[in-house]
Parts: C-alpha cells; sequence; structure tokens
C-alpha cells in the first residue's frame, strides 16, 4: 500500500485588516495555531475533500497535488504541500506498512458530529453525521466507541491502550482499525485530528 495523506486540524477562519483586506486563516493544530495564506489554505482544504479517495486510501500527496492543480492555485503544488507538512498541518502515514503508533501518540480525535446508533438492520455499524437526521458515515462498534469518548485521552494511541487494557484484545488490531476509519472521518467533517 501506499503512504496516505491525513489533515490536521481545524480552521478558525480568517482574519482581515481594519481596510477588509484578509491576512490569513488561523489553523488550530492543538499545540498551535498556524497561520495560512490564501495557497496554503486551498491545498489544506483540498486535503480535506474527496471522500471517496479518503475512504478507498488512496489520497496521496500526488492526488492532493492534481486537485492543487486544478484548482488552479498559485505558486508551486509541491512546494506548497511539503511546507503543510512541515508546519504539522498534514500528516502521511501507510496505513499498512506503517507503525501506527507513532502517528496515533502524536494526535487526539476530536469528534464534530452528531451520533445517531445503530438500526436493527445493521447492528454492527453505528452512524454518525454532520446534521441533526442524517448519518454521513457508518463506523464500527470499536471505532465508533474511540472516536466518540477518545478525546477524553492525551492521544489515540493512549484510548486505544485504555480501551485494550485488561482485555485479550490486541492493541495494534484495535489501533489498525481505527487508523483505517481516520481518513473518512476527517473527510466527511465527522472530527479532526489536534497535535498533542
Amino acid at each position: 500500500m501506499t503512504s496516505i495523506v491525513l489533515p490536521i486540524g481545524r480552521s478558525l477562519g480568517p482574519t482581515y485588516s481594519a481596510e477588509g483586506e484578509l491576512e490569513y486563516t488561523e489553523v488550530f493544530l492543538g499545540a498551535e495555531t498556524i497561520e495560512l495564506d490564501d495557497v496554503a489554505l486551498t491545498a489544506w482544504t483540498l486535503a480535506r475533500s474527496d471522500a471517496d479517495a479518503h475512504n478507498e486510501h488512496r489520497f496521496t500527496r500526488e492526488h492532493l497535488r492534481d486537485l492543487l492543480v486544478e484548482a488552479e492555485a498559485d505558486g508551486d503544488p509541491t512546494a506548497t504541500i511539503e511546507e503543510l507538512f512541515k508546519r504539522g498541518a498534514l500528516a502521511e502515514v501507510d496505513l499498512e506498512l506503517d507503525d501506527l503508533r507513532p502517528l496515533l501518540a502524536r494526535h487526539k480525535l476530536i469528534p464534530t458530529a452528531n451520533a445517531f446508533g445503530n438500526t436493527p438492520e445493521t447492528p454492527a455499524w453505528y452512524g454518525i453525521g454532520k446534521g441533526t437526521d442524517e448519518v454521513d458515515i457508518n463506523l464500527g462498534a470499536t471505532t465508533h466507541y474511540l472516536w466518540a469518548t477518545g478525546h477524553r485521552h492525551t492521544s489515540m494511541w493512549d484510548a486505544v491502550a485504555d480501551f485494550v487494557a485488561g482485555t485479550d484484545l490486541d492493541a495494534d488490531e484495535i489501533a489498525a482499525e481505527l487508523a483505517s476509519a481516520l481518513p473518512i472521518v476527517l473527510a466527511a467533517d465527522c472530527g479532526y485530528l489536534e497535535t498533542v
């Protein structure tokens, strides 16, 4: 498998000058707040787009670069993306080959959607969504629980470790299940990652 891109942080909105000119947009990363200009903001916003690519784990650097080129953003798309990685606004992980502990130990998942539970027809899946009456995505029971409660822990890894404590469950398997769902949770705007 190839490495996929995950957006980090939450937009705090634009800041305008006294003359009404857009100066920058703030992005809260958890450990800090950074300021993004229009081009960087476009790239960072696009990193949360294309839910299909995120769901299928094919949202790579190249895919983000192609989206930025299609958006006709100013400047060098590759340099813009690299700068976002350096500033901590993007992360990259290979869900099959990488040790997931470093990614999960550096970030906390903050839920931003409503929970709708499961249904008699689909008891293994739990719906979440941005609206008040519509499911955007479905998560397995374990991932749903970690999505809903993991923010109470220092990091996603700590949430996984607490979840498996005193059980026969394997932390790496639970971590893989959670990490596999992260791309679609972020793309559906049902949660965001904070750096810890």
